[in-house]
């Protein structure tokens, strides 16, 4: 996809091609993906998760 020689870091290649790691990219989904759940104009869709972040069952008590 670059044609970088073998001996180049992927580090190196992601700071030259400005593309950010895996990890602060699926945080920034994730991070969007929430704030949007809680703006959105539907009741039900916006009652999912409450203002302080936490949902309002327990995931051990609803297996």
């Amino acid at each position: 996809m670059t044609n970088a020689p073998l001996f180049v870091r992927n580090d190196v290649i992601r700071k030259d091609l400005k593309i950010e790691m895996i990890e602060d990219h699926m945080k920034n989904i994730s991070r969007k993906f929430f704030t949007q759940l809680q703006d959105h104009k539907n009741p039900l869709i916006n009652g999912q998760v409450n203002k302080n972040g936490k949902y309002p069952y327990p995931y051990s008590t609803t297996k």
